[in-house]
């Protein structure tokens, strides 16, 4: 990509159809039938992690606040917990195995996605990053201003995400432009590191769950 060239839309990822899975996403949905971090014998929600076969390497809480602090996370919701079942874990897994997950980027849209709004609009909905990056009058903008090409390809990420265990949903904190080049540009081999936490039943204040989150909603 040379200075001053713009993302080409026809480089967007088409998203799947409505109800369709790849066999890399039938395989990701399914528990991995350990639960080695929830001291709550009444919970039954498994954690995961998108690859199965992905080793995930568990932290303490203050390992994930490490993280936050390192990549320089403004988020608001980075210092958000849940209040069941919370586990802090890095892993790390290819791009292509991670966008085959409910990822949301702490981007929202209005209901007609003309705009990007903040996580407190009324209006606010959530969209897939997958779809987001179809989006091109949405995300041309926003990564030209970001990208350096003198730079040259990205060939890593280093993310973070808060997992909702309960409607199996994340939302990527910090990270979201670097994924964002990664999916228009169909970089999905890229290898990412991923540091997460997880758990159920987060503050239906909490910002950023208060979008993505649908378990209070369903």
């Amino acid at each position: 990509m040379t200075p001053r060239q713009t993302l080409r839309s026809d480089r967007f990822i088409e998203p799947l159809p409505r109800g369709k899975m790849t066999p890399s996403q039938s395989r990701s949905h399914k528990y991995d039938g350990a639960d080695t971090h929830c001291k709550n014998s009444n919970c039954s929600i498994k954690s995961r992690s998108p690859d199965m076969k992905a080793e995930r390497h568990v932290i303490p809480y203050e390992g994930f606040k490490e993280a936050v602090a390192r990549q320089c996370c403004r988020t608001l919701s980075r210092c958000a917990r849940p209040t069941m079942c919370e586990s802090a874990y890095t892993f790390d897994c290819s791009f292509e195995e991670f966008l085959d997950h409910r990822l949301y980027p702490v981007w929202y849209v209005n209901p007609k996605r003309t705009e990007i709004v903040r996580h407190d609009d009324p209006q606010a909905q959530a969209i897939r990053l997958l779809h987001l990056a179809n989006l091109p009058h949405l995300v041309e903008p926003k990564l030209n201003a970001w990208y350096k090409p003198e730079q040259g390809p990205i060939t890593s990420a280093s993310l973070i995400t808060l997992y909702c265990t309960g409607c199996d949903r994340r939302v990527l904190i910090d990270g979201v432009h670097r994924a964002l080049w990664l999916a228009v540009n169909c970089r999905r081999s890229v290898r990412v590191h991923v540091t997460e936490l997880s758990g159920s039943q987060w503050r239906p204040e909490t910002p950023d769950l208060n979008v993505v989150c649908i378990c209070k909603k369903e």
